[in-house]
């Protein structure tokens, strides 16, 4: 069951991923304070946190930059865990609860119970390590076209 669920977040991010990254200036979503990483021809790369966005500049960790120098820019993945925990505890009670409710030829047993918040533990745990593991690495914001 729990295999399952990692199955289907697996795919929910694959058809995310797949999508362009945005290749208009107009489109890119940035806050003051937010860690980039701007990716220059060449290869050159600078970090920072971003201060100002224009129409015609960027300007991160106090330095400015024309777009048209710009031809990628990075950031961190920003989803939190909080919802692969979510799923994993729902799903983990409720998997494991019906499971032994089941084995119990369909009546109520204290077993069922202790099973079930057990289930939601090692759901709850493997819901988190399993969203981190899809969460890493950085994603493309802007790529110039």
């Amino acid at each position: 069951m729990l295999l399952l669920f990692a199955l289907s977040i697996s795919l929910v991010k694959a058809q995310v991923l797949i999508g362009k990254p945005p290749s208009n200036w107009s489109d890119l979503r940035l806050h003051a304070g937010e860690n980039v990483v701007l990716i220059f021809e060449g290869g050159q790369k600078v970090k920072g946190q971003i201060d100002l966005v224009t129409d015609r500049e960027i300007t991160v960790s106090a330095k400015k930059f024309l777009k048209d120098q710009v031809i990628r820019v990075e950031a961190a993945k920003r989803d939190p865990i909080n919802n692969g925990m979510f799923w994993g505890l729902i799903v983990g009670g409720v998997g494991s609860t019906a499971a032994l409710y089941a084995r119990h030829g369909g009546s109520p047993h204290v077993t069922d119970i202790a099973g079930g918040i057990l289930g939601m533990g090692v759901g709850l745990i493997a819901g988190g390590l399993i969203d981190r593991s899809i969460n890493t690495g950085t994603e493309i914001l802007y790529q110039r076209p």
